[in-house]
């Protein structure tokens, strides 16, 4: 039997923002940084601070992928 962690499909931080309807304005000011630095996790692969990270990734319910999925 599978459990609920392998269950979850691995998503870009994309994905969850779309899945979740947020823009890049309504991370950034969850996480209290710019519009652009969001941009930057999401298209360009930058990964944010670790602090930053933590918290997306317990706001998302799983580890997300930074940037494009190749």
């Amino acid at each position: 039997m599978e459990n609920e962690e392998t269950k979850k499909a691995v998503l870009t931080l994309a994905e969850w923002m779309a899945a979740e309807g947020l823009t890049d304005i309504d991370l950034a000011d969850r996480r209290e940084v710019s519009r652009m630095t969001v941009w930057r996790w999401r298209v360009k692969g930058v990964r944010p601070y670790r602090r930053d990270r933590v918290a997306i990734n317990k706001m998302a319910g799983q580890d997300l992928i930074y940037g494009l999925a190749s």
